[in-house]
């Protein structure tokens, strides 16, 4: 085969991954240098974090790189005969790029730490954006046990009327039309075509981050003008975590509404001065939810899983539009409705590294829904619409490590969202 032929063969694969993938790893990079600052070369750099550690040795000019990492936190050690250790630590995001510089110095009787933090400017990131870890994020009480919780609080995002529906999936960033925000669970894109966001609902418990980008963002989020949200579903590690949340909601823990003589003076469509005050049927309504999930080892520094479950509810009560003149016969209407979103989630991930340059996932995550919502089309606006919504994403990836100046990641996906 003819080389340029080889080379096109490249760029069409390399082309067709880049429309349909985004970032689900990062990288670590630094340079090591002794105490004048001078790059040593040779250098024994080890990464080590919850699935085992790698390594490598410093080039020429001191710079190490280590490739392909799954987000989370991680410590790195510089280790040379002749010089004490330095040791240092960071957080890896999806689609970052994170330094650590050690200094080393002469002897060997102490070992140096160096603390790495996060900059106050990503030089490596010319976005618009934030990150929210997996720590945050559990504890986090967002108006919804989905990543949208989070995706609602981060900086530039505002929320108006259109929002408030379908657990608040049409947030507007930076000014930008909800139907604009492209979301990606672990590199792969599953943006709902029809109102924008996502239809893959995923509790917070089970990921590792969410971060969210608006402006100046790379090649691979080139189909959406507003905003870009990759979502990182937790892996398993070495040992074995399980964690869990149950959700107890009651009405009658919210404020009740008093009498708003205002309704009855509105000269169109006035109401009774007692609309929003809640009955009995509504004040007894509640609600019990959980979130559970769980991972290890197969085989450790090898072979891992990670499963994950959800059952969730918001409490959502709407009423009926109230005729003031009825016909005869007819209901007056300010019936309540059950317009509460029901949630499940259930997500399946196995990760196999057979070795430092290569790594293998495969995952199936079903998040079907169900909520009786309000029509706009209707005449009466508040009429109730039953809508079953169902996500699901099935993905095998695979991430080559090819040098430590080149390395590959590749996706095979199949994505199903609708809204009957």
């Amino acid at each position: 085969m003819k080389p340029i032929l080889v080379v096109s063969l490249l760029l069409a694969l390399f082309s067709f991954a880049a429309i349909a993938d985004g970032p689900e790893t990062g990288v670590v990079t630094g340079r090591v240098t002794d105490g004048q600052g001078t790059g040593l070369p040779g250098v024994l750099v080890t990464l080590e974090g919850e699935r085992g550690s790698q390594a490598t040795v410093s080039d020429d000019t001191g710079t190490y790189r280590f490739a392909l990492q799954v987000p989370g936190g991680y410590s790195v050690k510089g280790t040379l005969e002749g010089f004490q250790e330095a040791e240092g630590a960071v957080t890896v995001t999806a689609g970052g790029k994170s330094e650590v510089n050690l200094q080393m110095r002469l002897g060997t009787s102490e070992e140096i730490t160096v603390t790495s933090e996060a900059p106050m400017v990503d030089k490596y990131n010319i976005t618009a954006g934030s990150t929210v870890s997996a720590e945050i994020g559990t504890q986090t009480a967002g108006t919804t046990r989905s990543y949208y919780g989070l995706v609602n609080a981060l900086p530039g995002v505002t929320n108006d009327a259109d929002n408030d529906d379908i657990q608040q999936t049409r947030p507007q960033v930076n000014g930008s039309h909800f139907a604009d925000q492209a979301v990606f669970v672990d590199g792969v894109d599953t943006t709902f075509a029809k109102f924008g966001g996502s239809r893959v609902f995923l509790p917070t418990t089970a990921l590792t981050e969410v971060s969210m980008e608006a402006g100046g963002s790379s090649a691979e989020y080139g189909r959406s003008v507003g905003s870009w949200t990759n979502v990182i579903v937790k892996s398993g590690t070495n040992r074995f975590h399980a964690s869990g949340m149950v959700q107890r909601q009651e009405v009658t823990w919210g404020a009740d509404y008093k009498d708003h003589i205002e309704l009855e003076q509105r000269q169109s469509f006035p109401f009774p001065r007692d609309y929003f005050k809640r009955n009995s049927w509504e004040k007894e309504n509640a609600s019990t939810g959980y979130e559970v999930s769980g991972g290890g080892p197969i085989k450790r520094d090898k072979a891992w899983f990670f499963i994950a479950f959800s059952d969730v509810d918001d409490v959502n009560f709407e009423k009926g539009l109230v005729y003031l003149d009825p016909l005869p016969g007819q209901d007056p209407g300010g019936d309540p409705i059950d317009a509460s979103f029901l949630m499940k989630a259930r997500i399946y991930k196995f990760n196999f590294q057979p070795s430092q340059s290569h790594s293998v996932a495969a995952s199936f995550m079903d998040t079907p829904g169900r909520r009786t919502y309000r029509h706009p089309p209707m005449s009466d606006y508040w009429t109730p619409t039953p809508h079953i919504l169902s996500g699901e994403l099935a993905a095998v990836s695979w991430n080559w490590s090819i040098s430590q100046n080149v390395f590959l990641e590749t996706k095979i996906a199949i994505h199903d969202s609708a809204e009957d």
